[in-house]
C-alpha cells in the first residue's frame, strides 16, 4: 500500500516508517469547514487544508518519531488515493455520476455560493462534444473539485506544489477541464471577478459577456500564446463579430485594442501561476494602424 500511495520506492523510503507490507493505523477525519489556504510544509510551499496540517503537526509533537510516525491527506484527492489501496474506499467521499457533460454544469448551479464561467469551448459543450478539454473559470478551486470529483490529471502535481493547485483535471473519467481560479495570474484579478459577475447563461451554461469574452480570446493568444499562433475560426468568428475592424488576433491593431480595453479597466498583463501556461508580456506596437 505504501507504494502505491506514494508512487515510487524512492518516495516510500523517505516516508521513515511507511512500510510496504506495514499494518497502518487509519483514522478518518471529516472537516466540515476546511480552510484551504498556502503552507509552508518541509517539502515546499503547498496549497492545502490548514486544519488538517496543524492536526497531523500536533500529532507528530506527542510521538518520539515525529513525522516518521505521523502522516496525513492533505486534500480529499488525496485521501482518495489513501484510503484505495487499503480497501477503504467507502470512508471517502461519494463521487457523483454525469451522463453528459450538461450534468456537470447542472450539478454546479445547485450550489449558491459557487460561481464558475467558461472560457473557451462552450459552443462545444451544447453539442456533448469536447474536441480537447473545457477551460473554466471559478470563484473557487477546491470546492469545484469537492462538488464534482475532478481529479488531478498529474498525479504528483496532485499534491499542489509551490505555484498553487495543478489545473487540469478529469471529470468522471473522459471531460478534461483546464480550471482556473481568481487570482492565479491567468488573467488580471479584477478581470477574473468581473468575468464571474457580468456572465450570462447560453445553452444551460454560464459563459462571458460578448466583449469581455473576445477581448478575453486576444489576450489569450497574444499573452498565453507562442507569437504568431492562430485562433481557430470558430474562435475568430467570435472576436470579428465584436471587432470587425481587426484582420487577425496578432496584428498590431489587435494589440492596440487590447492594450486600450485593459486600460479602460484597469485591468494588468499578470504571469499565470502555472507554470505550464505560455507568458508573452504585450510588445509595443510599432508598425502602422
Amino acid at each position: 500500500w505504501c507504494l502505491t500511495i506514494y508512487g515510487s520506492q524512492r518516495d516510500a523510503k523517505v516516508h521513515g516508517n511507511c512500510k510496504p507490507n506495514g499494518n497502518p493505523k487509519v483514522v478518518v477525519v471529516r472537516d466540515p469547514k476546511p480552510d484551504y489556504g498556502e503552507w509552508k510544509t518541509l517539502g515546499a510551499l503547498q496549497v492545502l487544508n490548514k486544519n488538517m496540517y496543524s492536526l497531523k503537526t500536533k500529532m507528530r509533537g506527542l510521538n518520539k518519531l515525529g513525522w516518521k510516525s505521523v502522516h496525513s491527506s492533505n486534500n480529499v484527492e488525496e485521501t482518495k488515493l489513501v484510503l484505495e489501496p487499503l480497501n477503504r474506499k467507502q470512508y471517502g467521499p461519494p463521487l457523483p455520476e454525469f451522463n453528459a457533460i450538461n450534468d456537470i454544469f447542472d450539478l454546479l448551479d445547485e450550489h449558491n455560493c459557487f460561481r464558475y464561467v467558461v472560457l473557451r469551448s462552450h459552443e462545444e459543450i451544447k453539442q456533448d462534444f469536447i474536441s480537447k478539454d473545457v477551460d473554466i473559470l471559478v470563484n473557487d478551486y477546491f470546492m469545484f473539485k469537492s462538488i464534482t470529483g475532478a481529479a488531478n490529471i498529474n498525479r504528483k502535481k496532485m499534491r499542489d506544489f509551490d505555484n498553487g493547485p495543478n489545473t487540469q483535471v478529469i471529470i468522471g473519467g473522459k471531460w478534461t477541464f483546464d480550471v482556473r481560479y481568481v487570482g492565479d495570474g491567468y488573467y488580471s484579478t479584477d478581470w477574473e471577478l468581473q468575468m464571474l459577475r457580468d456572465r450570462v447563461k447560453i445553452d444551460g451554461v454560464w459563459v462571458q459577456e460578448s466583449m469581455s469574452y473576445a477581448m478575453s480570446l486576444i489576450y489569450h493568444y497574444l499573452v498565453h500564446k507562442p507569437p504568431n499562433t492562430k485562433a481557430t475560426s470558430s474562435r475568430w468568428v467570435l472576436i470579428s463579430q465584436e471587432m470587425p475592424q481587426l484582420d487577425h488576433e496578432n496584428s498590431c491593431r489587435a494589440r492596440t485594442e487590447l492594450k486600450k480595453y485593459l486600460t479602460a479597466h484597469n485591468y494588468t498583463v499578470t504571469k499565470p501561476h502555472d507554470t505550464d501556461t505560455g507568458y508573452y508580456p504585450l510588445k509595443p506596437c510599432n508598425t502602422p494602424q
